[in-house]
């Protein structure tokens, strides 16, 4: 018997198995070779606890007289990152039409938990195995007011609050979690790469030793670093082909016992160029969270042209557009168009007619008992009757497991350079770089179930996720 069935493969399929394939591949394979050739066993404590200052760099201006009082540069960077991250989160909510209100109750309980968190784990062990920054005391652990800061701790600990605060709260506007999470989480990058400038300030978050710049140097003084820089120069190419002045502050004097180091011969006296991984966090960071914020959700719409309900394509005025971009509040008219607004026409557009009606009567003669099987049904007619061209649109959630991926990928390949002394969980660095690849690869997995799993079983009539499901919330 012949059979009619044909078994149609549809071919965005392969293309994003084969997407994802090599993504995975490509991950797995740097951290394996950061782990292979970046790894090196050092402790900073042990000889480089002087790092010269260059320029003025300092960590504290306008102190007085007596040397109290004064602006802590790491404090302000600190503080303007968090303004900057809840500036571009505030941004997002208005783009997607949320409440403000809902955003500041957020950040009234994320804020100081992250503050504790990062405190937390910035003090734990710093000075070794069961010794804690400065003497801390349990309780100690928590002053973040006190210098001591690991990011990772802020953020995890800021991350699980935060989810937890917008949970409730989702359950009230009914706004999927993973909408908050994509508004927020994503700028956090943008506050660790402004926040990094700070350690500039204070001569830390330095990595291996990558040159030996001088046998000794005759005093610290700007002059005398200048000279042997020149000199240095004058026989060796420029490292790192960074400014002068970055790397004039990244300059150590090495007060230990000889040892090699990084393929380093060190002496006591000799002046030590230290790897500015600060710089290199701060950069990758904010590249980062440009491919986050602008790429990934937007990356389909490169072959894709605006249509309305006619499929009549939208004219975009791009200068309007770019305009729109630096002044939000511009809005669009009959002869001025910007891309933002010709695809919020196009994806409101986006759903079949009698869409809501539709799905109640389909979903009504559903005959099966099975809870998971008349779930996935319900979710497939939803996910159908909102997307009526079939776009392939960046889904809920996928902004936000990118950040833990692209986040930990750099602080992965840094981790591993970085002293024994200065770890995210200090000085067990395989413990540390498992945790920190362990986030990479929950990224990566989160990525994936939110573009391609969760949709199926995870979405409610009523809701808003994506925004090609802002009609669904015509059902009651």
């Amino acid at each position: 018997m012949e059979s009619n069935l044909k078994l149609k493969i549809d071919k965005r399929v392969i293309i994003y198995t084969s997407l994802w394939i090599i993504l995975s591949a490509l991950i797995i394979s740097l951290i394996v070779l950061s782990s292979k050739y970046f790894r090196i066993d050092w402790v900073q404590n042990r000889g480089f606890d002087t790092v010269l200052e260059y320029g003025n760099v300092k960590d504290v201006y306008l102190t007085k007289s007596n040397g109290t009082g004064g602006i802590r540069v790491y404090a302000l960077t600190m503080t303007l990152g968090m303004i900057v991250a809840i500036g571009f989160s505030l941004y997002n909510f208005n783009k997607k039409d949320l409440s403000v209100s809902e955003l500041a109750i957020g950040v009234i309980f994320i804020i100081p938990c992250s503050l504790f968190g990062a405190s937390f784990f910035g003090k734990l062990n710093a000075e070794g195995i069961g010794r804690h920054a400065n003497g801390s005391t349990f309780w100690g652990l928590f002053a973040f007011w006190e210098g001591g800061m690991a990011i990772h701790g802020g953020v995890y600990v800021g991350s699980i609050v935060g989810l937890l605060i917008f949970y409730i709260i989702g359950r009230k506007t009914k706004v999927s979690l993973l909408v908050y999470a994509d508004c927020i989480i994503p700028n956090i990058l943008l506050g660790q790469a402004i926040g990094r400038w700070g350690n500039f300030f204070n001569h830390e978050v330095l990595g291996t030793p990558v040159a030996k710049i001088a046998n000794s140097i005759p005093s610290h003084s700007d002059k005398a670093i200048d000279q042997i820089f020149s000199t240095y120069l004058q026989t060796h190419s420029r490292p790192l082909f960074l400014p002068g002045f970055i790397l004039k502050n990244c300059l150590s004097i090495y007060s230990g016992e000889n040892q090699v180091i990084n393929n380093i011969s060190l002496e006591n006296g000799n002046v030590v160029l230290l790897s500015p991984i600060f710089f290199y966090e701060s950069i990758a960071l904010l590249l980062g969270w440009f491919v986050i914020m602008f790429i990934i959700p937007n990356v389909w719409k490169l072959f894709i042209k605006p249509i309305d309900k006619n499929n009549n394509v939208y004219k975009i005025d791009h200068k309007f557009s770019f305009y729109q971009f630096f002044n939000p509040w511009l809005k669009s008219t009959e002869t001025k168009l910007s891309s933002k607004d010709a695809w919020k026409k196009t994806l409101n557009e986006n759903v079949y007619d009698n869409a809501s009606q539709t799905y109640i009567n389909l979903t009504n003669n559903i005959d099966s008992k099975d809870y998971l099987e008349k779930k996935l049904v319900k979710n497939y007619v939803l996910n159908k009757l909102n997307n009526k061209n079939n776009y392939p649109i960046t889904k809920a959630g996928v902004q936000m497991f990118s950040y833990f991926l692209v986040w930990s990928i750099v602080r992965y390949v840094l981790e591993a350079q970085r002293p024994n002394d200065h770890l995210f969980i200090m000085h067990y660095k395989n413990f540390s770089l498992f945790v920190i690849g362990l986030s990479a690869i929950v990224g990566l997995i989160g990525m994936i179930l939110s573009q391609h799993f969760l949709p199926s079983v995870f979405r409610k009539p009523g809701w808003l996720y994506e925004v090609e499901y802002f009609k669904v919330r015509k059902i009651n």
